[in-house]
């Protein structure tokens, strides 16, 4: 903790030298607009960088009792299906941990790719980068971690039924399972909240911006700026980044709740199946037998497969009542609709922005309206 405290005081003193030093280029007047679009994200990321562990901070307390729960639910794992849960945690933390040291380094392309932003500068960039690459990395292993839960209690689940040893109180068992498994995939989204909400809404803006500064630079300027073709990087990155935490999410809803899912339909189907044969099999109807004989014989051919039914049902209707979806601090959900709702968002907007700007002369038409005077 000592350690983290004397690194965040370190880069924020050198983050808020950054952030002064941007901010008079900006305010200065002497830059255009692709420029004022490029320092005004970059500010706002480092805003992010200096934020975002504060927030991590706040939401210590809430992660720590989710991590409880999932701790809980891998003693209760053990109990129901008897083999321990493997995530494999430890092998992709240190895979991840040296994949966001690696993409840090990419700081030293905007030493390059712009005059303005100096070589001292060039360490908070990098602690940003990197805080950020944490960030996701985190998100995308919890996102793992419950689809490998939910692969392992699929797999558990179907190995009882191929050896046919279930019973009503063993699918009991599994409805209560898969209903922890449920809550922690809900609870992923709320674990770290305040600064899932910070972190996506100026993701996303960062985002929208560079593709409008991109759209800006090609269509507006006579050559392609070496700002607007980082712009157009950036946007390619961040989208392929944003498609991969959307995925993430998707996947844990079709591994936790799909497979198992379709399992149940196709014993309820079989279950039916048999039920009629067993009445077709009987050598009398049932219409034609007195009401307590009738009851002893509905008894004697049925009561087992009723309330093996009966919790087949109850598994059924608990998965339809509680889904798991990823849903942060109840403001949105993360999946696949995400992404298309934000790709159709960004186009409209994106239309709307470039019409404005096609009804202003570019440099384009001021340099051919030059030369044809001439």
């Amino acid at each position: 903790m000592a350690y983290s405290m004397c690194i965040y005081a370190v880069t924020t003193v050198i983050i808020c030298f950054i952030v002064g030093d941007l901010s008079s280029v900006l305010f200065s007047g002497k830059i255009d607009f692709l420029n004022t679009i490029f320092y005004s994200m970059l500010i706002l990321f480092m805003f992010t960088s200096i934020s975002s562990p504060v927030l991590l901070w706040l939401d210590a307390s809430n992660y720590v009792h989710y991590i409880n729960k999932w701790t809980e639910f891998q003693i209760l794992f053990l109990k129901v299906t008897h083999n321990r849960l493997s995530l494999n945690v430890k092998k992709r933390c240190i895979f991840h941990a040296i994949r966001c040291s690696t993409i840090g380094f990419a700081a030293i392309a905007f030493h390059f790719s712009t005059p303005y932003i100096r070589i001292w500068q060039i360490p908070g960039f990098f602690y940003a980068i990197t805080l950020v690459s944490c960030y996701l990395t985190l998100w995308i292993t919890t996102c793992g971690n419950l689809s490998t839960a939910g692969k392992s209690l699929s797999r558990n689940f179907k190995e009882e039924l191929r050896r046919k040893c279930y019973t009503a109180q063993s699918i009991g068992q599994y409805r209560i399972l898969w209903l922890r498994l449920s809550q922690l995939v809900s609870r992923s989204g709320g674990a770290m909240e305040k600064t899932s909400c910070i972190f996506f809404a100026v993701y996303l803006f960062i985002m929208t911006m560079s593709l409008y500064g991109f759209l800006y630079g090609i269509t507006s300027e006579a050559e392609i700026p070496i700002q607007s073709i980082g712009m157009g990087i950036g946007t390619v990155t961040g989208g392929c980044t944003f498609y991969v935490t959307c995925n993430a999410a998707h996947k844990v809803h079709l591994n936790v709740k799909a497979e198992i899912e379709e399992e149940l339909q196709l014993i309820m189907s079989s279950r039916e199946n048999h039920d009629v044969l067993i009445e077709e099999e009987l050598p009398f109807r049932l219409e034609d037998v007195p009401l307590l004989t009738r009851r002893k014989t509905w008894l004697q051919h049925h009561e087992a497969p009723h309330q093996f039914g009966r919790q087949v049902n109850a598994f059924l209707n608990t998965i339809s009542s509680h889904p798991p979806v990823i849903s942060v601090a109840g403001f949105f959900d993360v999946n696949r609709e995400m992404l298309r709702s934000y790709a159709s968002t960004v186009v409209t907007y994106m239309i709307v922005l470039l019409q404005f700007g096609m009804g202003q002369p570019n440099n384009r038409q001021m340099n051919a309206t030059q030369n044809t005077t001439k």
